[in-house]
């Protein structure tokens, strides 16, 4: 039963949570009222919340309703995690007003909420009353057991007690059940609600402070409950006929008026024999098969019945026509399909012929075509193989659950079409919109009719126009194809080749004559000109003589600024961290400077750490990965440079573990949330193993600080703790 206590946990935990949401674990009653738990019938509570093992059950109803439930005086109940003075854990309730009164602390001497369903009348009830019911809720449904001896366990409790004990507001209670009794004769609407070892039945007039007090539990003042008294867990155990079907009827009423009301809290997963019943579909449990789960034509199956029953024997119907009788036994399916499969134990007491299990399964092998087109240039790529002409190819696969699944592919490649043209042309030739300017082969792609690639090809000759360069240095004048050129510069002229393409000849001529030029320069230190090197601004000439014997004078105007240096803002000496975190330090020119930000451009001499520019170009943050030494420097790119520079030297600092600064970090390791306390405060920084900050806070102050963690990966970090008077580093393991 360890399955079921699991899913009856899962469903009380989702009903209740529903409606409540979450709340402290402490010692307290939460109650969901059935109205409020969507999609809920009275069957759903009975099979899910109340049933056990070793009972089959049929026609649940809830005040003669079996649809979705619409009343508040029935509904699921759980305890927190510590346990209430109730004696039980979860169930249903079934009560005389709203369910959610039972709900404590005990702070109401009469507590009376009206129920939603307040008008059912049940003539079993009112024939166990010795007065006019009112507020009537009933639970009765038909159910078959699987073995001898049935049971279930309950918890009776009011607000009659203790003021109208021995009156006549006598709320009744009870377990009406019909059907064989194995000891002769039947039941026949006999109430089982009784006190153990009598026939008395339980009620307000019979369980209490001075009768049969050893099952009664004064609950004045109690911080859980609601009701003033209740019995202790009470059990209700009768033979009955396995096999055999029986109704029960679980009802309460309010006797006499409508107030000061009563409750009945059903034990979860109580209701049962001590039979279990199961099969198994190749060691799959029939109930824990998965959606869409299938198994193979043509492969063996394994069929096994669990059970702790006493049976004549077993018999196997595969759904097939065929069958197969033994605990154990074997089957394969020839053809795909879905069939039922029954499994039947015969019942040796005989009231009823057998009790089985159905289930229907899917049997199937993978069929399976597809259609394909591609391109005589493309290769088909299909279950990892390639295909380049058209054809039909089959391939045999194995699925997840180790059937064969048969693929067919029918495959058609598009043809290829290549067409060639030949050209020639002077200098350029223009093909399908674009200029070609040299001879080769060409290639251009068109699209055929059926969506694949047709290649035209051109053979192209370009008969180039010849080019030739003739240069030419004179003083004065050139005449050239008898024409006189008096100025430097370059000149055409155009010829006819054989080809009938023009020729060009160039004459690139300089007329040398004697001048003076003027060079003005503006340099930031030493100028080199004519092979002299000048440091002092000024006006400098030189002579030379061209090559045909021409002077040219040449002067220089120059002027020579100066390189500027300042010290950089920032802390000369740092802290590098541990192997696991990078410290980080903020530098800047003094925002006073006349200079462009985007200007600045940042360095350091030390190749192992870095710098990151902050949105202001005036800053920037060195991020320190280990110890050494290293020039920081911000460079300009004015007339001159402006250097800005700083000597830094960094030191470790400790990652104290055990001394120093008192600080607590827990859980250690955390999964969701960790929690750091250190006296005052101010900022916590976490670093994973690369020294990249993954959070930072900042606070006033404060003495304790709680961290979200769900959200990092799982591995090592680096906690810097950072208090008004110290800071200290610790490790923390973050786990899923």
């Amino acid at each position: 039963m360890k399955l079921k206590n699991t899913i009856v946990k899962c469903l009380l935990v989702f009903g209740l949570m529903m409606a409540i949401g979450s709340q402290k674990a402490e010692a307290q009653l939460m109650v969901t009222p059935g109205n409020e738990i969507e999609g809920w019938t009275a069957d759903s509570l009975v099979r899910n919340i109340l049933m056990s093992g070793g009972v089959t059950v049929s026609n649940v109803q809830f005040n003669g309703m079996s649809d979705e439930l619409e009343c508040d005086n029935i509904g699921l109940f759980q305890t927190g995690l510590l346990p209430t003075n109730l004696g039980i854990e979860a169930g249903i309730i079934i009560a005389t007003g709203a369910v959610t009164e039972a709900v404590g602390p005990n702070n109401d001497e009469g507590l009376n909420i009206i129920p939603i369903c307040d008008e059912y009348y049940d003539e079993s009830l009112a024939q166990l009353a010795s007065d006019v019911t009112n507020h009537v809720a009933v639970l009765e449904f038909d159910f078959i057991p699987w073995d001898s001896l049935l049971s279930f366990n309950y918890v009776f409790g009011s607000e009659e007690y203790p003021e109208f004990v021995d009156g006549e507001f006598n709320d009744v209670f009870a377990f009406f059940v019909d059907g064989f009794n194995p000891d002769g004769g039947s039941y026949n609407n006999t109430n089982m609600a009784l006190i153990p070892g009598t026939s008395e039945v339980v009620s307000i007039n019979t369980v209490n402070d001075h009768h049969n007090s050893e099952y009664y539990i004064d609950n004045t003042g109690g911080t859980t409950i609601q009701y003033d008294g209740f019995t202790v867990l009470m059990n209700v155990s009768f033979k009955v006929v396995p096999m055999t079907q029986y109704h029960i009827k679980m009802g309460i009423c309010d006797l006499v008026d409508s107030f000061y009301d009563s409750g009945v809290f059903l034990e979860a997963n109580s209701f049962q024999t001590l039979m279990t019943y199961g099969i198994l579909l190749d060691e799959i449990f029939y109930q824990d098969i998965p959606e869409g789960y299938h198994f193979c034509t043509n492969h063996t199956v394994d069929f096994d019945t669990e059970t702790s029953w006493n049976f004549d024997d077993v018999t196997w119907y595969f759904g097939d026509g065929t069958s197969a009788q033994g605990r154990h036994v074997q089957h394969t399916y020839a053809e795909d399909g879905f069939y039922e499969v029954l499994n039947v134990l015969h019942n040796p007491h005989r009231a009823n012929d057998s009790i089985y299990i159905s289930k229907v399964i899917e049997v199937r092998s993978q069929h399976s075509s597809e259609e394909a087109f591609t391109c005589h240039d493309e290769p088909y790529t299909w279950h990892g193989m390639q295909f380049t002409e058209t054809g039909v190819y089959v391939d045999t696969l194995e699925t997840t659950m180790g059937c064969d699944s048969i693929v067919t592919l029918y495959l058609t490649v598009g043809d290829f079409v290549l067409n060639d043209t030949v050209a020639e042309a002077c200098e350029t030739f223009t093909w399908y919109g674009q200029t070609y300017q040299a001879s080769g082969q060409y290639e251009h792609t068109l699209q055929s009719g059926m969506g694949c690639d047709s290649i035209v090809r051109l053979n192209l000759t370009i008969h180039q126009a010849m080019e030739t360069d003739t240069a030419a240095t004179v003083c004065e004048s050139f005449i050239w194809y008898g024409q006189t050129y008096l100025n430097s510069g370059q000149y055409e002229h155009s010829l006819q080749t054989l080809a009938g393409c023009d020729s060009i000849v160039t004459l690139h001529l300089t007329i040398a004559e004697a001048f003076e030029t003027d060079t003005m320069a503006t340099t930031c230190g030493a100028f080199t000109w004519y092979g002299q090197a000048y440091e002092v601004s000024g006006q400098y000439e030189h002579l030379f003589e061209t090559s045909m014997g021409c002077d040219s004078l040449v002067k220089l105007h120059l002027t020579v600024n100066q390189t500027q240096y300042g010290r950089l803002q920032g802390p000369v000496w740092v802290y590098a961290a541990s192997d696991f975190v990078s410290a980080h330090y903020d530098y800047y020119v003094a925002d006073s400077l006349t200079i462009e930000p985007n200007t600045l451009h940042w360095s350091c001499s030390n190749s192992d750490w870095t710098l990151t520019p902050s949105d202001n170009r005036y800053h920037c943050q060195l991020f320190v990965s280990n110890i050494g030494q290293g020039t920081l420097t911000a460079r300009t790119e004015q007339d001159c440079d402006t250097i800005y520079s700083i000597e830094v030297n960094a030191t470790w600092f400790d990652l104290d573990e055990n001394g120093g600064l008192p600080v607590k970090l827990f859980p250690n390791p955390a999964q969701s949330e960790v929690t750091v306390e250190a006296e005052e405060i101010v900022r916590i920084r976490l670093f994973d193993t690369f020294g990249v900050a993954a959070i930072e806070e900042s606070c006033e102050r404060l003495d304790a600080l709680t961290l979200n963690v769900s959200h990092l990966p799982s591995g090592m970090y680096m906690v810097e703790i950072t208090t008004r008077r110290d800071r200290v580093v610790r490790k923390l393991m973050v786990t899923r």
